[in-house]
C-alpha cells in the first residue's frame, strides 16, 4: 500500500507525532503522558467499595471513582476514622486520605509499600463502607 502525502512539512510531522502516539497506546495500553491506574474501585449509592478487593504490584496505583451523588473519602488514616481497627497498613507505609470526593470525580493513590491497606470512607464508616488493597512485589 502506498500513502501520498499532500501539504507542508508541518502537516507530515503531525501525521507522524499522532502514529508515534497511536503506537504508544497500542503497546503500553495507556495513553502517552501517563500510566493507567492497575485497578479501578467505585463508590457507590450503596456505601460499598466494588470491587471491595483488588491485588496490584508495588509500584502501581489504584483509582477511586466515585458513581454516587453523596461525597465519599478513601482514608487509611487513623484520625480520619471513628473504628481504628477499620484502617490498616503495612510497616514503612504511610496513611493517605482522599479528602471529599464529589459526584463524578475520582481520586488516585500508588503503592510503593508491599503488604495489606486496609481502608474506609469516613463519612460511611457505620455502614461498613471499607474496602482492601493488596499490594504484591
Amino acid at each position: 500500500m502506498r500513502l501520498i502525502l499532500k501539504g507542508s512539512a508541518a502537516s507530515r510531522s503531525l501525521i507522524g507525532l499522532l502514529a508515534v502516539m497511536l503506537l504508544t497506546f497500542v503497546v503500553l495500553g495507556t495513553s502517552p503522558g501517563g500510566n493507567a491506574p492497575a485497578a479501578v474501585v467505585h463508590m457507590t449509592s450503596q456505601n460499598k467499595f466494588v470491587p471491595a478487593s483488588v491485588t496490584i504490584k508495588a509500584g502501581q496505583s489504584v483509582q477511586w471513582v466515585n458513581d454516587d451523588a453523596a461525597t465519599h473519602t478513601v482514608t487509611t488514616d487513623p484520625s480520619q476514622v471513628a473504628n481504628e481497627d477499620d484502617v490498616q497498613i503495612p510497616s514503612g507505609a504511610k496513611p493517605f486520605n482522599s479528602n471529599s470526593v464529589g459526584k463524578g470525580k475520582s481520586f488516585e493513590q500508588k503503592f510503593d509499600v508491599p503488604g495489606t491497606y486496609e481502608y474506609a470512607c469516613a463519612p460511611h464508616e457505620g455502614n461498613k463502607m471499607v474496602g482492601k488493597v493488596v499490594v504484591t512485589r
